[in-house]
C-alpha cells in the first residue's frame, strides 16, 4: 500500500535540505504592528493593507452592529446572499466603471470559476510570464491553449498574437495592474491597445493596484474584464470580477467555485462596504500619505519614481535571503520572504502602508542597505 506518511516525510526533508520549507506562524495584530507568539513586536512591512484598512477605527465602529450573526450558511444562490452583496457589487462596479460585478469567496476562486466557464480547447489565453498562480491554476481547468509573453514585454505579446491568434476562437489577454512579486504596472494602454486590434478581450487583476495611480481607468470598457481582491488595500475579505451584465449573469450560473462555495459572511459584506466609503470618501488623503511614505523610502533607498508600494530587494541565494531575513526580524520588522518558485529569485519584499512612519521606513532602509 502507498504510505502517504512516508512520502510526506521525504517530500519534507528535500524543502528542507533545499530551504523552501514553509512554516505558518501566528501574530496578534496592533494597528501597524505584528506581535508573534512570544510577544515580540514587529512593525509590519509585510501586509498588503496598503492603507491600513484592516484596523481602521472608523471602519471598525461602523460594523459593530453587523454581528447579527456569525456566518452565512449556505451557497448564495441558495440563501447565503443579501442587500448587502448587492450594495457592494454597485459600488465596485461604480469603482471599476464597469457593468456589473460579482463577488466571490475570494480572488482564487474567481480564477477558478472563470476560466472553466468561458474557454475550452478550442479557446487561447495568453498571459504574462509572471501572472498570479491563481491565473494559471484556473485556465488549466478550463483545458484552453496556454501561451505566456515575457514580462510587460508587448513586443514579444503582439508575436504571439500574430502567429496564434488566427488559430483559435475565442481569445483573451491577461495581465495584472500592479505585479505583486515584483512591484511594476503592466504596460495597460498597450495591452489594450494589441486586444482591440487582435479581437481579444484583455483582464487585468488589479488585486495590489486598487486606489493606486494606473492607467487601468483610461482604457475602453468593450473588451474589458476587470478581477480583483477585498483583502488587501481594502482591508477585508473576498473577491471579484467586474464585467458586462451578460458575463456576470453566465457566471453565476455557470461557475462551480460560486454556485458551491458557502457565501461570505454578513459582517465581512459590511465592512467592505465601510472600507470602500472611507477610502473613496478621503481618497486624497490616504493617496496622498501612502505616495509620501512610497517617496520617501524611493529617497532613502535611492530608487527612481516607481509610485509602487511594493519594493523588492533580490538576492543572489536563499542562504543570503534568510540572513537578511533573519536579521529584519530580530530588529523589529516583518517583510515578506519570498523563494522559489513563486518569484524567480530569493527576495525580500517589502509592502508599504500610508501608516507607516518616516522613522519607521527610514529604520527598515538603514538594515536593508
Amino acid at each position: 500500500m502507498f504510505d502517504l506518511d512516508s512520502f510526506s516525510i521525504q517530500q519534507l526533508k528535500y524543502k528542507e535540505n533545499q530551504n523552501l520549507l514553509r512554516v505558518i506562524n501566528s501574530y496578534e495584530v496592533e494597528g501597524v504592528f505584528k506581535i508573534d507568539s512570544k510577544g515580540f513586536k514587529l512593525v509590519d512591512f509585510a501586509s498588503n493593507d496598503y492603507f491600513g484598512m484592516s484596523h481602521n477605527k472608523v471602519v471598525l465602529s461602523k460594523i459593530q452592529q453587523s454581528y447579527s450573526c456569525l456566518g452565512s450558511g449556505s451557497s448564495r444562490l441558495i440563501s447565503g446572499s443579501s442587500k448587502c452583496y448587492d450594495s457592494l457589487e454597485s459600488a465596485l462596479s461604480n469603482y471599476h466603471k464597469m457593468d456589473n460585478t460579482l463577488v466571490f469567496g475570494s480572488g482564487y476562486l474567481v480564477a477558478l470559476g472563470f476560466y472553466k466557464s468561458f474557454f475550452d480547447k478550442n479557446d487561447l489565453i495568453i498571459t504574462d510570464k509572471n501572472i498570479h498562480a491563481c491565473h494559471i491554476d484556473g485556465i488549466k481547468l478550463s483545458d484552453a491553449t496556454l501561451k505566456r509573453f515575457r514580462h510587460n514585454d508587448v513586443v514579444h505579446l503582439e508575436k504571439i498574437l500574430k502567429t496564434y491568434r488566427h488559430q483559435f476562437q475565442k481569445c483573451i489577454i491577461v495581465s495584472e495592474t500592479l505585479f505583486s512579486m515584483h512591484g511594476d504596472f503592466a504596460p495597460i494602454k498597450e495591452l489594450s491597445n494589441l486586444s482591440q486590434i487582435f479581437n481579444c478581450y484583455v483582464m487585468f487583476d488589479d488585486a495590489h493596484g486598487f486606489m493606486l495611480d494606473h492607467e487601468l481607468y483610461e482604457i475602453p470598457r468593450n473588451n474589458l474584464i476587470v478581477m480583483g481582491t477585498c483583502s488587501k488595500a481594502l482591508g477585508s475579505y473576498g473577491g471579484y470580477l467586474s464585467a458586462s451584465q451578460n458575463i456576470c449573469n453566465f457566471l453565476q450560473s455557470d461557475a462551480r467555485s460560486l454556485i458551491y462555495s458557502t457565501a461570505l459572511p454578513k459582517i465581512v459584506i459590511e465592512g467592505t462596504l465601510s472600507v470602500i466609503s472611507e477610502l473613496l470618501s478621503k481618497s486624497d488623503e490616504y493617496q496622498s500619505k501612502l505616495r509620501s511614505n512610497i517617496e520617501f523610502f524611493e529617497k532613502c533607498f535611492g530608487l527612481i519614481n516607481e509610485r509602487s508600494p511594493i519594493k523588492i530587494i533580490e538576492f543572489n541565494s536563499i542562504g543570503e535571503l534568510e540572513s537578511k531575513y533573519r536579521l529584519l526580524y530580530e530588529s523589529g520588522f516583518l517583510v515578506s520572504k519570498i523563494r522559489p518558485p513563486t518569484a524567480e529569485t530569493p527576495r525580500v519584499r517589502i509592502s508599504i502602508s500610508s501608516n507607516h512612519t518616516k522613522e519607521m521606513v527610514e529604520s527598515l532602509v538603514r538594515l536593508l542597505k
